[in-house]
């Protein structure tokens, strides 16, 4: 949401803070850590995990609590919005993934191929894709209308990450190896293109994102700090007047 900034952390809340005065507008208590926690594209909704098994979806406005998803057996470990608003996307230490209505908490599908914790979870620009990353080294491709796979990448050690470029050709993926590396994959043709590592560095990968016109990577380590790389890709053109995955409003 482009006038504000959701943050949380392990003391079990999510902040909504005014992005240009920095003034605190709202805290949400999640009621556990780790609470991952994201805004709806329109910035309406916040969607945080609870320190367990149940996510819970709030009204950014009030505070309220609107809808809790429970069906995980294990902590939920990340969470995402579909671009569309209609769905929400959860993963967690009991190695699933799970696509719920977001409105309603209804399960819709369960994907179930990984083989240990799903660390990380993405929707496609378009909203017809999960993206989701696992401690065993894969990171998985589905199709949102009928939770199947469509597509596995093997990254090798345990990925913590994601990030898709905004025309969705792009997939970028931090793991927790030695060294710890990020990998810039073309999903046209499954292929890795670029790699980024500081290879004096083994300290893990918590973050990597890609630029919204995906010329920039930046990767956030567990020694506290940013660590920013050229992609070396063609820039996208600015946002067109059609809505963009990013800052819809």
């Amino acid at each position: 949401m482009g006038d504000q900034i959701l943050s949380s952390a392990l003391d079990g809340t999510a902040r909504i803070w005014d992005a240009t005065t920095f003034q605190l507008i709202r805290t949400i208590t999640t009621r556990g850590s780790p609470n991952p926690s994201v805004f709806s594209e329109d910035g309406a909704w916040v969607l945080a995990g609870a320190g367990g098994t149940i996510s819970r979806l709030w009204e950014s406005r009030s505070g309220q609590e609107l809808v809790q998803y429970s069906g995980h057996l294990a902590t939920v470990r990340s969470v995402a919005f579909s671009p569309d608003g209609t769905k929400t996307l959860t993963g967690s230490s009991d190695r699933t993934a799970v696509i719920w209505q977001a409105g309603t908490g209804r399960l819709l599908a369960r994907l179930t191929n990984h083989t240990h914790v799903v660390n990380s979870v993405q929707f496609s620009s378009d909203s017809s894709k999960a993206i989701t990353a696992s401690s065993d080294g894969t990171i998985r491709l589905w199709d949102v209308s009928n939770g199947r796979e469509i597509m596995d990448l093997h990254q090798g050690a345990p990925v913590t990450t994601l990030s898709v470029s905004r025309d969705g050709r792009y997939l970028l993926a931090g793991d927790s190896g030695h060294p710890t590396m990020a990998y810039l994959w073309d999903l046209t043709n499954r292929s890795v293109i670029r790699t980024f590592s500081d290879f004096n560095s083994w300290i893990d990968i918590q973050s990597a994102t890609l630029s919204p016109d995906r010329t920039v990577v930046a990767t956030g380590h567990a020694d506290s700090r940013i660590r920013l790389w050229d992609t070396e890709l063609e820039p996208l053109p600015a946002c067109p007047n059609t809505p963009c995955w990013w800052g819809r409003r």
